[in-house]
């Protein structure tokens, strides 16, 4: 869901940086057993969500702006939206795939 139309983005870029986010945490992963990766497939989010034990924060993931203009939600813990988002990253957690500790990065294109 990416609008090149409207943004200095591509598809293209896209999948190169997500390819280098790929091998920064894989380098991360390398040097700790805490950090798990995951590769989503059948699923697709439209937010960028991020939750610890005491917030959540999301940043939708709109077709009309680009990120850097999407709004903010910073969510406490105490909050029932805080359930909602803690529910919805499970879901996908869940939903996803381990990636393997011998697995270079996901495929160009968006294949993995």
């Amino acid at each position: 869901m990416l609008n090149e139309n409207e943004h200095q983005g591509s598809v293209a870029k896209t999948s190169q940086r997500i390819r280098e986010v790929y091998r920064f945490f894989a380098d991360l992963r390398e040097r700790s057993q805490q950090i798990d990766i995951k590769m989503m497939k059948g699923c697709l989010p439209h937010q960028l969500l991020i939750l610890n034990d005491e917030r959540a924060v999301v940043v939708p993931y709109l077709y009309s702006n680009a990120t850097f203009r999407s709004p903010l939600f910073d969510v406490g813990s105490a909050a029932d939206l805080y359930t909602v988002f803690a529910s919805e990253f499970e879901a996908l957690w869940n939903a996803s795939e381990t990636a393997s500790a011998g697995k270079a990065e996901p495929a160009a294109g968006g294949d993995d």
